[in-house]
């Protein structure tokens, strides 16, 4: 979708009036589509979802209190490279996503229990054995993923969406464009972009006040908002990752996993720092 069929379809819609408004709230955004069977996942460093990851000869299997993590996905970054909105990521490499097993059974996290390895272009790389620690329900099933150009726009519940103050009619119309800029993907595996919220619109600030280190929980979220708050800005959806059949993946209850990453550890290449969070219905 261009920015102009974009506008298109909200003045379609019955947007007029908010057009440009919502206009600038867009964020290019790259779907990637699943593809079951897909040959060319097998290739060595090609994008997948689930199997088995292909790390540098010699890099440790990423673990958690002394237990494998579970193998989510790795992107080719030069597939991506000259998409809207991807000039912000590296034009090439390897970025590989890892979580410990509790986050789909519903433990909670405290900041270990991920790991994001970007690996650069020209490093030599090797398929990596799951481990034989791995639980069964630690391992997913491989499928191609296929990067398309989209459009994103804030979700129902936030704010930016909320201040519209959109009629009832024209807040169903907004949803349906929406949608649409998604490229009608039925599994929203999306890099960059605004997030699909299932349950807490205000992830940023969860990120912030979580990514500090300190003890919290969600009674103290007003009383800590004043004070966190200025420093949500920096953050922006690096990954969001879906509950996929064909991958045999499930987050909860048909949740979504969302990996957050700083704008300054973006731009130094810097994917230690990247905080994730799940939700589901």
């Amino acid at each position: 979708m261009t920015p102009e069929s974009f506008r298109t379809d909200l003045a379609s819609a019955g947007l007029g009036r908010h057009v440009e408004t919502i206009a600038a709230l867009a964020k290019p955004c790259i779907q990637l589509e699943t593809s079951p069977g897909d040959d060319a996942a097998d290739r060595v460093g090609a994008s997948r979802l689930g199997g088995e990851p292909d790390l540098p000869p010699g890099e440790p299997w990423p673990e958690w209190q002394g237990q494998p993590m579970s193998f989510l996905v790795q992107i080719d970054l030069a597939t991506v490279a000259g998409l809207p909105g991807a000039d912000v990521l590296p034009s090439d490499g390897l970025l590989s996503f890892f979580c410990e097993g509790a986050i789909w059974r519903g433990d909670p996290t405290d900041g270990g229990d991920w790991r994001v390895l970007y690996t650069p272009a020209g490093a030599s790389l090797e398929r990596a054995p799951i481990p034989d620690a791995m639980p069964e329900d630690g391992i997913f099933t491989a499928c191609g993923l296929t990067p398309r150009p989209g459009v994103s726009l804030p979700d129902h519940g936030e704010p930016q969406k909320m201040a519209l103050g959109l009629s009832w009619d024209e807040s169903d119309a907004y949803m349906d464009v929406r949608d649409r800029g998604a490229g009608s993907i039925p599994t929203e595996h999306r890099l960059l972009g605004w997030p699909d919220i299932v349950q807490n619109a205000e992830m940023e600030l969860e990120c912030q006040i979580a990514s500090t280190g300190r003890e919290w929980d969600w009674t103290d979220l007003d009383r800590l908002r004043a004070q966190q708050e200025p420093g949500t800005a920096e953050w922006r959806l690096l990954l969001q990752l879906a509950s996929d059949d064909a991958a045999d993946m499930m987050w909860g209850d048909v949740g979504l996993l969302y990996f957050w990453i700083r704008e300054p550890d973006l731009a130094a290449r810097d994917f230690s720092r990247v905080w994730m969070i799940m939700q589901c219905g």
